[in-house]
């Protein structure tokens, strides 16, 4: 989400490898143990999801939009986070119609097509000069 700038260590503070053998989802109360190599996220807040159970909450989302953004105690998790974590776990096809899905959410200035019949989302964070727009509308 072009208007959010990515901090790797937000990233990294935020993921995990399981380091122990007590992690437990807080999704599924599934043990994720190291050996057999499972992913898993901690959020903000501590929590930790395995990668299958983070993976079903964003294709979830996705159907949902008013699970989004993704939020765990109320707090929204960071664009960047979610980002590093789609692209990860998705292959190269279903993780752009997930960020394409979620960009709407997470976009600071917004607009929608003024045709009526179409009404398609417009990203004013990708545009250089908002007083200045020469847009081509999907319709």
């Amino acid at each position: 989400w072009g208007a959010v700038e990515s901090k790797e260590s937000d990233v990294v503070s935020l993921t995990t490898t399981c380091e122990s053998v007590e992690a437990v989802c807080v999704s599924c109360n599934d043990h994720i143990v190291r050996n057999n190599r499972r992913i898993c996220l901690s959020t903000g807040c501590k929590h930790i999801y395995c990668d299958n159970c983070f993976k079903e909450w964003l294709e979830s989302a996705s159907l949902d939009n008013s699970l989004l953004p993704l939020r765990c105690c109320k707090q929204s998790l960071p664009p960047e986070f979610v980002t590093f974590w789609i692209k990860r776990l998705f292959n190269e096809v279903r993780a752009s119609k997930l960020l394409l899905s979620m960009e709407e959410v997470y976009c600071v200035n917004k607009m929608y097509c003024p045709v009526e019949t179409c009404s398609a989302f417009i990203d004013l964070d990708k545009v250089a000069n908002t007083l200045d727009i020469n847009l081509n509308f999907h319709c």
